[in-house]
């Protein structure tokens, strides 16, 4: 993978947990980009971030199951953009 930017980890299985170990073993890798797509609510979002992911992705689906998509916007907002 020599000249890859960019490492996406897809743990959108359900029977998958997101290993912490692997993802401070990818850190290691000068100038990587890590994206880590899984079915994340606000808080787990903000949990994969602290463990050193650059970007989390999450289905569309649950913005669209939710019955108040704009609010869960805002959590995912709050929880993953606003300065701490």
């Amino acid at each position: 993978m020599v000249g890859y930017r960019y490492l996406a980890l897809d743990y959108e299985d359900p029977a998958l947990a997101i290993d912490p170990s692997l993802i401070a073993a990818i850190k290691q890798v000068p100038g990587l980009h890590l994206v880590i797509s899984d079915e994340f609510d606000p808080a787990s979002g903000r949990e994969a971030l602290r463990m050193g992911a650059d970007t989390v992705v999450t289905p569309s689906d649950i913005f669209e199951d939710d019955g108040d998509p704009l609010r869960l916007a805002r959590e995912f907002h709050d929880a993953l953009l606003r300065p701490a």
